[in-house]
């Protein structure tokens, strides 16, 4: 099944030809594009793993190292100011000893918010260290003097676990460094590997250079024989539309021709009839208005596909039209049972579009409301000024809704309602499925368009698109 064209255009037609699609072509311009592709993505690839060892090295490791300075220097300091202050006995340096110890549980704290992101190695480290320290300094505040004694003597310092946590601070910072080492070297292989690849790139842009002035002399070729195509296609299409018409006239003659007979049966012109072959006479005069009905149809699709559909544009009155329109399907909707509204208000800018495709289009639309409706249902139709959906400017439409209670459509099938052919309902209803394919191109002749929305077991909406070419109103007649 074809999709539907815009107005002025030709429907696409599937040509098999030798040089429509080569595989040659499809593989190189495949190889260009990724080429291309890849130029673009393997910095980026490759910043994406190198920007978080970066920012690893910047607000961890380096941070890290910094507060493991920070704490050796003031443990350093700690025992420096002890040792005096065991010395001399002077509080002053005891102060200062306070201040020193106040760092070093800055630090750490600090510290250790950033050592879970550092790998385990240095982590252990970190906890040895914490050992260490935590261990001299319950030692020290033990020998500390309490109120106004006098300082202790001897060697309360506990010389070996001072040494010891000034080692374990010195792992921990040899341990920073091997992460911090680690972390450069993965940058520098992954920026090595970058510029491998950048390099493979670069020949291969080149290659991808050459295949391109290959490709393009190629694509001309391809572009003449499509053109060559395409003319053929149009010529096939006349062909078409000749035959059409020619096949048509000579059915719809014999066609009518039954027809007239027929009525003259059911008129009793020959005889009076029975009430079954009454009912037979009028089973036959159906039938063929169907095929008159189809024909039509067919004509008028064939004239779209070749683009010989005529428009006769004048300022009309929307609201008005789909009031007459609505009105002539009122008996049809009322043997169906259906209970049929119309909304038009008639304060409605006038437009510039054909009257007759208009009734034409809502008709169709009318038409397939009342005939997929189960019996007892409503369908109401709306007209007012509205943006399209999706319309990216400031354009005003004039929209027709036609909305019914049926069925619905199911989702797989609302993009393939307006092919030519395309039926719901297994086939249970009469028609042959040209209805909203003729519906749509009609519209888009108008410079318009037919869109649904549809939701199984709602309903569906159909609505008809009318760009608005605003027309002053004429002064209204003086009421008699």
């Amino acid at each position: 099944m074809r999709p539907i064209s815009p107005p002025g255009e030709a429907a696409p037609q599937r040509v098999n030809l030798a040089l429509a699609r080569p595989t040659a072509s499809a593989g190189l311009l495949a190889f260009v594009i990724l080429t291309i592709a890849a130029l673009v993505l393997v910095p980026i690839i490759g910043t994406r793993y190198t920007q978080p060892l970066y920012d690893e090295m910047r607000t961890v490791t380096e941070p890290g190292r910094g507060l493991v300075t920070e704490i050796q220097l003031a443990i350093a300091l700690q025992g420096s100011l002890l040792h005096d202050y065991f010395d001399t006995g002077d509080t002053l340096l005891l102060g200062r000893y306070r201040e020193a110890r106040g760092r070093e549980v800055v630090a750490n704290e600090r510290l250790a918010g950033l050592i879970e992101r550092l790998g385990p190695a240095v982590a252990q480290r970190y906890t040895a260290m914490r050992q260490q320290e935590q261990t001299w300094h319950r030692l020290v505040e033990q020998t500390l003097p309490r109120g106004s004694e006098r300082p202790a003597t001897g060697d309360p310092l506990q010389a070996q676990l001072y040494e010891d946590v000034l080692v374990a601070a010195a792992e921990l910072d040899a341990a920073l460094d091997v992460a911090t080492r680690s972390r450069r070297q993965q940058i520098l292989a992954a920026e090595r590997r970058q510029r491998k690849m950048g390099v493979i790139l670069g020949m291969a842009a080149l290659g991808a250079l050459g295949a391109v002035i290959w490709l393009g002399a190629r694509l001309r070729d391809h572009a003449t024989a499509t053109e060559h195509a395409r003319l053929a296609l149009e010529e096939a299409m006349d062909s078409k539309a000749r035959f059409m018409r020619g096949i048509s006239h000579d059915l719809k003659n014999p066609l009518n021709a039954i027809e007239g007979h027929a009525a003259l049966l059911e008129d009793g012109v020959v005889g009076t009839l029975t009430e079954r072959q009454r009912r037979s006479v009028q089973r036959i005069r159906s039938g063929v208005q169907s095929l008159l009905l189809l024909i039509a149809d067919l004509l008028e699709l064939s004239r779209a596909e070749v683009g010989e559909l005529r428009v006769a544009p004048q300022t009309v009155d929307v609201s008005g039209i789909v009031r007459e329109t609505v009105a002539d399907h009122h008996a049809e909707a009322h043997l169906a049972q259906h209970t049929l509204v119309v909304t038009a208000p008639p304060d409605l800018p006038l437009v510039t579009t054909d009257p007759a495709r208009i009734r034409q289009v809502l008709g169709n639309l009318l038409s397939n409301a009342i005939k997929y409706t189960p019996s007892g249902g409503r369908i109401e139709v709306r007209t007012e000024l509205r943006r399209m959906d999706g319309e990216g400017d400031s354009t005003d439409w004039i929209a027709i809704d036609v909305a019914d209670s049926g069925p619905g459509i199911p989702p797989e099938m609302v993009d393939l309602v307006f092919d030519e052919f395309t039926r719901l309902g297994g086939g249970e209803k009469p028609g042959a499925g040209l209805g909203l394919a003729i519906a749509r191109r009609v519209a888009r002749l108008l410079d318009g368009d037919v869109t649904v929305r549809s939701e199984v077991g709602r309903g569906s909406c159909f609505t008809i698109w009318l760009r608005l070419v605003r027309q002053p109103h004429p002064p209204k007649s003086p009421a008699r």
